[in-house]
């Protein structure tokens, strides 16, 4: 299998990951914090694979302490990377920021830019 191959494979896998994201949502609902960061986090492995999102702001992430300077990282690279929201929803879980009046709007966000991403994808495949 070539390079473009196993681009090709790896952006399908994103594709079809719609159900990783009805997973995602349901987990929300119930308040089942813990599984939808477990959800949020296989859909952010699967998009980083194709270069849908940045890591290499990792370290500066890493050096911030809390939540808001994590976000406001965030929020300033709004357009280093095509799902930026993914970013933002998965600091929000991991900082119990669940309760935060822009938490639902994170979410819906991150579901359209997602599914942008996948008509896309799915576009191609046809």
């Amino acid at each position: 299998m070539g390079n473009e191959d196993l681009y090709e494979k790896c952006l399908f896998m994103f594709a079809d990951s719609r159900s990783t994201l009805d997973n995602f949502e349901s987990f929300l609902e119930k308040k089942e914090y813990e599984k939808a960061f477990d959800e949020i986090h296989a859909i952010k492995g699967t998009a980083a694979n194709v270069g849908l999102i940045r890591l290499q702001d990792q370290a500066e992430m890493n050096n911030a302490k809390t939540f808001e300077e994590r976000l406001a990282l965030l929020e300033g690279n709004m357009n280093r990377g095509m799902i930026p929201s993914l970013e933002i929803v998965n600091e929000a879980l991991r900082f119990n920021m669940q309760d935060d009046a822009r938490f639902e709007k994170w979410c819906g966000d991150f579901r359209s830019e997602c599914e942008t991403v996948i008509e896309l994808i799915e576009s191609y495949r046809k």
